[in-house]
């Protein structure tokens, strides 16, 4: 209990995903069990971290329950990674604060990362499903509307938020058909909607990653198989930037399309969508060789020349313009062509997170990808605050924290946002918080 909030960690929703089950679609569990080893249990497979501990039985989630709570409105919280990182035991992203601020029961899903999750091997191994990852969050909801009354929650309000790739899967469940009719709203946050691979691509990326490996992918070791993905990661941002070889995957059957260009259709689950992107996204990935912000990659990816990109962006290839044209290419452009199409089908609101710390700007940062998640979930006694603001937060953090949670409380209980939704025709002013 902390803060008159109940901790309810480790729940499984569905099966540990060893042997032949690594790459098959969850098997759901029924009732209330927790995983092995207590706490969280053990988060997906990933690049070891001397914090915490991976394995097998990572398909579970986590309860924060408010003292009281009954019928309350249900937050399901999907963190980021880029596909192939994180997980619901990253102590800044601890739900008790936010639950208490913004009256909701929360609930934080983790999902299969990386080849386990997000790449198409049906044709490279027996038993394998495409879009594992999805799968697992679309168990995990399922998993939530059944059992969260036990928790104080009501099954009939639930709101899904991600964060980075957690807003893309966000985005592709609302852009899924078979997964339709469990939510009540989205919030998207930093959402790479854009970020998916065709179907035909996987396959081949997946043939690449056997070759890597030289054996059965069922039968590596996880060691053997995060190295054999790095590599692939690796191959593939140096061929095709801008893709992500580990990202949910056009399949004909969950995605049609990518999640942009379903909303941007008007075609994606008709429910109130909150999006937020963030002026800097572009700062965080700097020198990061798989999603490239190199004058090379970004031209490449925008699909113009140096001089065409020189023209339209003064400044080009400098710093800081690489910075603002990857954060248009990467984030902000899908995002509002997918809103604009969604305001169609279902009120829609666009925030734009503005805020900058004198620590973040001294780094070079910004109001950069990530920066607004400890200014959600507060946990000021956490290292993401030493970080941002180490001589303690000022009065603007304080304002801007106690806004972005009065912000959640009234989209999670009411589907509304305090400013102007998003006009189809793209007049409605933009709103930003600073």
């Amino acid at each position: 209990m902390r803060d008159g909030v109940r901790a309810s960690l480790g729940i499984r929703f569905a099966e540990p995903v060893d042997g032949r089950r690594r790459f098959s679609a969850p098997v759901p569990v029924d009732g209330i069990e927790r995983a092995n080893g207590g706490g969280f249990g053990p988060g997906a497979w990933q690049a070891p971290h001397p914090d915490f501990t991976f394995g097998d039985d990572c398909l579970t989630l986590s309860i924060w329950t408010p003292s009281g709570a009954d019928g309350f409105p249900v937050l399901v919280w999907i963190h980021g990674g880029g596909y192939i990182g994180g997980t619901a035991a990253q102590p800044e992203l601890d739900g008790a604060e936010l639950a208490a601020a913004i009256g909701a029961v929360v609930v934080a899903i983790q999902y299969r990362l990386g080849a386990w999750g997000f790449l198409d091997l049906r044709a490279e191994t027996e038993g394998a499903a495409v879009n594992a990852g999805l799968l697992d969050a679309s168990a995990a909801i399922d998993w939530v509307r059944r059992h969260i009354t036990e928790f104080g929650g009501d099954p009939d309000r639930i709101v899904i938020d991600g964060a980075s790739a957690g807003a893309g899967i966000v985005g592709s469940l609302v852009a899924s058909p078979p997964t339709w009719g469990r939510i009540r709203g989205a919030i998207m946050q930093s959402a790479p909607l854009a970020t998916v691979q065709s179907a035909e691509s996987s396959a081949r990326d997946a043939r690449r990653l056997v070759e890597i490996l030289a054996v059965d992918p069922v039968a590596a070791s996880p060691s053997e198989l995060l190295a054999a993905q790095q590599q692939l990661a690796l191959e593939v941002a140096r061929e095709r930037p801008g893709t992500l070889v580990f990202s949910p995957v056009i399949d004909g059957t969950l995605l049609a399309d990518s999640p942009e260009r379903v909303l941007a259709r008007g075609d994606g689950e008709p429910v109130p969508v909150l999006a937020m992107w963030n002026t800097d996204e572009g700062t965080a990935f700097r020198e990061d060789p798989v999603v490239r912000t190199d004058a090379e990659a970004l031209e490449r990816l925008a699909g113009a020349t140096a001089d065409e990109l020189r023209d339209r962006e003064p400044g080009w290839p400098d710093d800081a313009t690489r910075m603002r044209v990857a954060t248009q290419l990467y984030f902000a452009a899908p995002l509002r062509r997918a809103l604009l199409g969604h305001s169609r089908v279902a009120p829609t609101w666009e925030v734009r997170f503005d805020h900058r710390t004198a620590a973040l700007d001294a780094l070079g940062l910004g109001a950069s990808h990530s920066a607004e998640g400890p200014f959600l979930f507060g946990n000021r006694d956490r290292a993401a605050w030493a970080l941002i603001a180490p001589d303690g937060p000022t009065l603007d953090d304080l304002r801007v924290h106690a806004e972005l949670q009065s912000i959640w409380a009234g989209f999670v209980e009411e589907g509304t946002a305090p400013w102007e939704a998003v006009h189809p025709d793209g007049s409605s002013p933009e709103h930003v918080l600073a």
